[in-house]
């Protein structure tokens, strides 16, 4: 078991405990910490490729009253050469099922040190349409900055 690295579990409120596979975290268990104890309350899995990149991370609650681990929603992401899309994909519990994603985050190199992050949304005709954009700059490693931009809002 590991601790929020920022503070002890009884400052920070949380306690995280870690599954390994090798190099790869499998699963993570976070966990509330209270003057009762540590109680479960999230479990995230994750997912890699043939390349070790992450290509899922799935969240699940914990139910006290059922005493036992419900999905939540996943995280897919899908890689090109210049970058990423991230959709969060809920869970539907009357379908058993994830819902298809109606937000997507578009993460694109468009030069050196320049990244540029589009979030669509689905609209009434079911087509992403964009609603927000940033570029994020990082000069020198160890700084970053961000100019944002709202479209259409």
């Amino acid at each position: 078991m590991f601790f929020n690295m920022a503070n002890a579990p009884e400052q920070s409120g949380f306690a995280y405990n870690a599954q390994m596979n090798g190099n790869k975290v499998e699963t993570v268990r976070v966990l509330k910490s209270t003057d009762e104890g540590l109680f479960n309350k999230l479990q995230y899995a994750y997912d890699y490729d043939s390349e070790d990149r992450l290509v899922k991370k799935t969240v699940k609650r914990w139910n006290s009253v059922a005493n036992t681990w419900e999905n939540a929603y996943e995280l897919k992401y899908t890689y090109a050469p210049d970058g990423y899309i991230l959709v969060r994909r809920d869970w539907n519990k009357k379908t058993q099922k994830f819902d298809d994603a109606k937000q997507m985050m578009n993460y694109k190199m468009i030069m050196n040190n320049v990244m540029a992050v589009n979030t669509y949304e689905l609209n009434k005709n079911n087509d992403y349409v964009m609603v927000n954009n940033v570029l994020i700059m990082n000069p020198q490693e160890d700084l970053h900055y961000a100019v944002t931009g709202n479209l259409g809002k």
